[in-house]
């Protein structure tokens, strides 16, 4: 028994030990313990180095096999070197594997003559790895030690091995250097395969890098064949495809050309192959729209056309069954790998120095304008502070009754008695002549107590100035609370600003491809129409609506034009969408503006009426409707003050600053703010006037009615009638508005009906009863008879003279 008590913590101390003692070779050993270790043989699979490698991993190890074959210009292997220190730097915990598959590269290319190459890359290879590197000075570092141990190691063994000469120095000078360039091209494409789950798009410089990392990998294949069929050339192939399938014909026709320069780096080949690659990659490219079946007929095509004329007749069959076998390669890569570069080569865009200015002047603005929202927003948060920042009840008091001593009782003869020994007594007293002062309004001596009388010598003193101290409390308080809501309304204002300010930042340097994308095809589609246009230019976009601004060289009509964004459209988004809006330009030359969404989104049909009060020219209500972002329609009316033109002014003024805050991205709370405040500093004049809005939601099918001060509205279902009403107070008015928000849900059919006041008042005996029953019994479904039959009724009950202006907006749901 005590033996075996002694075993097991022997047993144990063994397993921890490497944990606590770990050198830097455990790496070396640490792999394969498990084998030779008394565990089952899952738990030792579990722990096998080879079965954590993931699909980037294995694909790695089989780019330093051929990298370390691959020749350039007769007996010079840079890649593998350069391929195996980028792997120290960027992919350590992979780099032994990496390095030894280099080695067996080279060992499998040259053999013996490999020597030079394998000395060179294991000093190297511990150079880097036991000398900790910093991130910014390995870019340096790592390129200048491959070229000075590539070059030392070569020339010694140039040295040792043959007389040298100087032609043979500067070779191997040369591919020294070249060397230190291929380590800076792996580091990055090392860099982008380590953090792949993370990336989202490539720059031009890396899918560069990438390629010529790739190109390696196809010379080092050399001429490795099966059955007479070249994998270097079937890889070439299949290469030159996805760059066509990619990048279009200039993808296309670039790689075929530096593909069919591969063969000539590391043997004699015929000049011909260049021609026929980059001719071939251009027909794939042409057919990029057909996806993968048009890129490999058109690289047949092109592969066959010119082999006809360029290559011995023995020769076409074998070409024709590798490029057979690289499009079974190409249908059988993953449609997620496909889709992965065609993005990555989506942001390879050739701009002029023009457009690249302007790039940069929308990044430099964009930058301005988030540091300005910062501002406003630092700003607001201060507002705030300042308006929360209130003196609390207990210093107030202090600070009166200090007054009080003060004033009045530091030379009174019984100051001790009344603040030392009874001050609970003189506190009572004082503060019940505050609370009487509050009261009436004014504090005498007969409303203190008998005893508070006969003990102060100076009770008529301490009254008066209890009144005082009073006055000035209210008139201090009342500028507190002007100061406190001015605050906060600037805050609101700030922080408002600050929002539009932000999403104005982020549109401009948004790099939306979908976008671009739309932009093309709908250009496109209105090119195969007939209709030629100067530009096109898509705005707001997002995922329930956009505007497309186009400027035609000819009109062709609003239904044409209508018919054919949507169709291009929803064709370049793929996503239904329909026109709702157009803002025709009508003539030759000018921008039309179509508003789309989403499809789903209901139809609203909107009907207007207006009439000035008898015996006015103008009408002093004013109505609008406006489409907002993200499927939102507005109906709102504002009754301005009075009748007439200074009423038509300010109401007018009020739905002008509205609809532009909320199209530029206000919240709506905050723009009705902005409005109040406008009208409150226009003038010293009474200057307020009545909201009447309506938000509805096309997609949702929700009406949310904000009133300030204004009529009640009306849904009318069928033959039933909801009436929508508020107590709020007009805009311009009080500092702070009081908003009330009613929502309602609607369904195919209702009827929303907005009106001022002078609508309501129409029959005044009745108040808005007939208009209510009115309403339920009428048969009229189109919004703009609702809307003239209801101020005809309005006339004919006001006997002819209407007593007020009259505003009517009706609106319709209708199905989608």
């Amino acid at each position: 028994m005590n033996e075996e008590t002694k075993v097991y913590p022997y047993q144990r101390a063994l397993d921890d030990e490497p944990e606590k003692h770990e050198s830097k070779f455990s790496f070396l050993t640490s792999s394969f313990k498990p084998v030779f270790s008394g565990s089952d043989y899952k738990t030792s699979a579990k722990r096998f180095y080879f079965l954590k490698m993931n699909w980037i991993d294995w694909l790695l190890v089989m780019a330093g096999l051929c990298l370390g074959s691959a020749e350039i210009l007769g007996n010079l292997y840079p890649f593998g070197i350069a391929f195996a220190a980028a792997s120290v730097i960027k992919y350590r915990k992979n780099c032994l594997i990496y390095t030894l598959m280099v080695m067996a590269g080279y060992i499998f290319a040259i053999g013996f003559a490999a020597m030079p190459y394998l000395i060179a890359t294991a000093i190297i290879w511990c150079l880097l790895y036991f000398s900790h590197q910093d991130e910014k000075t390995a870019w340096l570092t790592c390129p200048a030690i491959v070229f000075a141990v590539l070059s030392a190691i070569r020339v010694i063994g140039a040295i040792f091995t043959s007389f040298v000469s100087g032609y043979d120095v500067s070779i191997i000078f040369f591919e020294g250097l070249f060397a230190g360039g291929l380590t800076v091209v792996a580091m990055v494409t090392l860099s982008l395969a380590y953090n792949y789950r993370s990336i989202s798009k490539l720059s031009t410089d890396e899918l560069v890098c990438i390629f010529v990392i790739l190109l390696g990998c196809v010379s080092g294949l050399g001429d490795f064949a099966i059955a007479g069929i070249s994998i270097g050339d079937v890889a070439g192939r299949t290469l030159i495809m996805l760059a066509a399938l990619w990048g279009g014909a200039g993808a296309g026709a670039g790689i075929g050309a530096i593909m069919g320069i591969v063969p000539s780096l590391s043997m004699l080949a015929s000049p011909a192959t260049v021609g026929i690659y980059a001719f071939a990659g251009l027909l794939a490219g042409a057919f990029q729209n057909y996806k993968r079946p048009g890129v490999s007929a058109g690289f047949i095509l092109g592969n066959i056309m010119l082999s006809l004329y360029v290559i011995e007749s023995e020769e076409i069959t074998i070409q024709l069954i590798a490029s057979l076998i690289s499009v079974i390669v190409l249908f059988l890569l993953p449609i997620k790998l496909i889709n992965s570069g065609s993005k990555m080569f989506s942001q390879m865009n050739v701009k002029t120095a023009g457009e690249e200015r302007s790039t940069r002047v929308m990044k430099i603005t964009a930058k301005k304008l988030k540091n300005t929202a910062w501002i406003y927003r630092e700003l607001a948060g201060n507002c705030k502070t300042s308006a929360n920042e209130t003196t609390n009840e207990a210093e107030n008091i202090n600070i009166v009754l200090n007054h009080l001593r003060s004033r009045i009782c530091d030379k009174c003869s019984v100051r001790k008695l009344c603040w030392t020994v009874d001050v609970n007594e003189t506190y009572r007293g004082v503060m019940e002549l505050f609370n009487v002062s509050e009261k009436n309004g004014i504090a005498n001596v007969g409303d203190a107590t008998e005893t508070f009388q006969k003990r102060c010598p100076h009770i008529r003193e301490l009254v008066a100035t209890i009144n005082c101290l009073y006055e000035l409390y209210k008139q201090n308080n009342f500028w507190k609370t002007q100061q406190a809501g001015s605050s906060m309304f600037l805050a609101s204002q700030l922080e408002g600003t600050s929002q539009v300010l932000e999403n104005l930042a982020l549109d401009l340097i948004s790099n939306d491809t979908r976008a671009a994308r739309a932009e093309k095809l709908v250009a496109k589609g209105l090119a195969k129409e007939g209709i030629d246009i100067d530009g096109i230019q898509l705005l707001n976009f997002n995922e329930k609506s956009m505007d497309f601004w186009i400027n035609f060289q000819e009109c062709p009509g609003e239904n044409i034009c209508r018919k054919i964004i949507e169709k291009e459209t929803s064709k370049a988004i793929e996503q239904k969408y329909k026109v709702t809006d157009i803002c025709c330009g009508n003539t030759c030359g000018e921008c039309c503006k179509f508003h789309l969404l989403e499809a789903g989104a209901k139809t609203i049909t909107i009907g207007r009426a207006q009439l000035a009060r008898a015996g006015k020219n103008v009408c002093g209500d004013c109505g609008s409707d406006l489409i907002l972002d993200a499927g939102k329609q507005l109906l709102m009316i504002s009754d301005g003050m009075g009748t007439g033109f200074k009423a038509a002014l300010k109401s007018g003024t009020a739905i002008s600053i509205l609809s532009r805050l909320l199209e530029i991205g206000f919240e709506r709370d905050t723009a009705i703010d902005a409005v109040n405040t406008i009208l409150m500093l226009q003038s010293n004049e009474e200057s307020f006037v009545t909201l009447d809005m309506c938000f509805i939601d096309l997609y949702d099918s929700t009406a949310d009615f904000i009133k300030t001060g204004a009529a009640p509205s009306f849904i009318k279902k069928n033959h039933k009638v909801k009436i929508i009403k508020s107590s709020s107070l007009p805009v311009g008015m009080l500092q702070n508005v009081e908003k009330s928000i009613t929502t309602e849900h609607l369904s195919n059919g209702d009827m929303i009906i907005l009106a001022s006041d002078g609508l309501l008042d129409a029959d005044s005996k009745t108040d808005i009863k007939w208009l209510e029953k009115l309403l339920a019994e009428s048969e009229i479904t189109d919004p703009q008879q609702m809307a003239e039959y209801l101020l005809n009724k309005a006339i004919t009950i006001s006997g002819g003279r209407l007593r007020d202006d009259i505003t009517i907006l009706v609106a319709t749901i209708d199905a989608a």
